[in-house]
């Protein structure tokens, strides 16, 4: 958020929001950070070294300048405060949220994997810490219930491994 002095061109920032995991340089202005979850601390063998680094230097960033700090579940609440240190008067919980016109389906965006019926639909990375092995196990459990049930995984990047696949 900024005002614009039209006269001199100069911004001046009353907050600058975060909403990923590289936080900016703030200059001193008020820091809002919006955290998904906190993986690299539960599950630092997931991560290559130097991206670790960064991940471990954002939420040092967020522990200690962050003057609020939005995440969309309490279960990240519960971690930012027990794993990370993020004082709780400074977490808001805000779940993600989808607008009402995805609530119904489009017939001139055409699905890309055509699927009649009911189905499960994980979307997300590809990596062993998002656990689609889980989902994979409760699927096997629920189509013996649900025989029409189909199973939907999209996602960018690199493959899980033989168990997923298989």
């Amino acid at each position: 958020v900024a005002s614009h002095d039209a006269d001199t061109g100069s911004h001046d920032l009353a907050v600058v929001h975060a909403t990923g995991n590289a936080i900016p340089p703030t200059g001193g202005t008020s820091l809002v950070a919006t955290v998904h979850d906190v993986a690299s601390v539960r599950f630092p063998d997931a991560y290559p070294r130097a991206q670790l680094a960064k991940l471990r230097w954002s939420l040092k960033q967020i522990q200690h300048h962050a003057k609020l700090v939005i995440c969309p579940s309490r279960v990240v609440a519960t971690d930012l405060t027990e794993l990370v240190g993020v004082d709780p008067g400074r977490i808001r919980v805000i779940p993600h949220g989808v607008d009402a016109v995805f609530l119904g389906w489009d017939d001139s965006r055409p699905s890309p994997v055509p699927v009649d019926g009911p189905y499960m639909l994980w979307v997300g990375a590809k990596e062993r810490r998002k656990n689609v092995e889980c989902l994979v196990d409760t699927f096997g459990q629920l189509a013996g219930d649900y025989p029409d049930l189909k199973m939907v995984l999209h996602a960018p990047g690199r493959w899980l491994g033989d168990e997923v696949r298989d």
